[in-house]
């Protein structure tokens, strides 16, 4: 059973709070790069948390070699 609460990247729960008056992502420009690094069965179902967001912007090939080397 997938987690929504989790980030797809961290696994750390990712404080989605959309369906509250306000959250940070819909300030918060989320790179389409990033959107297309999520696994398939995470697309649409589960909010990546702030902090990879922010790890992202800051160094796209550190985040990728974190969670993308083999």
């Amino acid at each position: 059973m997938l987690n929504t609460s989790t980030c797809p990247f961290c696994k750390k729960n990712n404080n989605c709070q959309v369906n509250e008056a306000s959250c940070w992502c819909s300030k918060t420009p989320i790179p389409k790069e990033l959107i297309e690094l999520l696994p398939s069965n995470r697309e649409i179902k589960s909010c990546i948390c702030k902090e990879c967001v922010e790890n992202f912007t800051k160094d796209s090939l550190k985040f990728k070699t974190l969670y993308f080397s083999n």
